[in-house]
């Protein structure tokens, strides 16, 4: 799955901070009718999710750059998937759902506001599916606009 999305974090206190987002999330397949062609399926997206960054002491005190909160980090990251879905085929969609998902990361500052963030987390609550057991990682690439 691919996506694009815009956020703000806003910081709540020294350690801790609130991120939210919106964004298209979305994905390539082949297509069902021909094996010659590609079906494409976006839908949106909308999460919140409170970030505690429990390392940058740490990182302070050797040096490291701890530039836009580049430090590791813990959070439940509560996610709302809208049923609305862009499709250039008759691909059923997505269903709407909420999922709440605690997650454990890292996040670093490459190059001139840029960002790298890598995290893990487990799908605890899928409000559509009780028996979810889904695995979550983000590989993300942040370019800081302001």
């Amino acid at each position: 799955m691919i996506g694009v999305w815009l956020n703000h974090e806003f910081l709540i206190g020294e350690y801790l901070t609130l991120n939210s987002e919106i964004g298209l999330e979305g994905g390539v397949f082949r297509s069902t009718q021909s094996s010659n062609e590609v079906d494409y399926l976006l839908y949106g997206t909308l999460a919140l999710e409170p970030i505690y960054y429990f390392n940058l002491i740490r990182r302070q005190l050797k040096n490291k750059k701890t530039n836009f909160n580049s430090g590791s980090f813990i959070s439940p990251e509560l996610v709302y998937i809208s049923d609305v879905a862009i499709s250039n085929s008759s691909l059923r969609g997505v269903e709407e759902t909420v999922l709440i998902i605690p997650k454990i990361g890292m996040r670093r500052f490459i190059w001139n506001k840029v960002i790298f963030e890598m995290a893990l987390g487990y799908v605890a609550i899928d409000l559509n599916n009780t028996d979810s057991s889904n695995l979550s990682m983000d590989l993300r690439l942040h370019y800081v606009l302001f």
